[in-house]
């Protein structure tokens, strides 16, 4: 957060309309579950 305060002082864009926000990630979660693949069957019933 001080890095893109101190870029903006920087730059003098304090008059701009700049919001700032910062995200926490509480580390990795879960793995997601891997996604099916389409068969060449439902493809081809999709280009009819």
């Amino acid at each position: 957060m001080s890095d893109a305060q101190r870029h903006i002082e920087a730059a003098r864009v304090e008059d701009l309309p700049i919001i700032l926000m910062a995200v926490e990630h509480d580390g990795p979660g879960p793995r997601l579950p891997k996604q099916t693949k389409r068969s060449s069957e439902s493809t081809d019933r999709l280009s009819e």
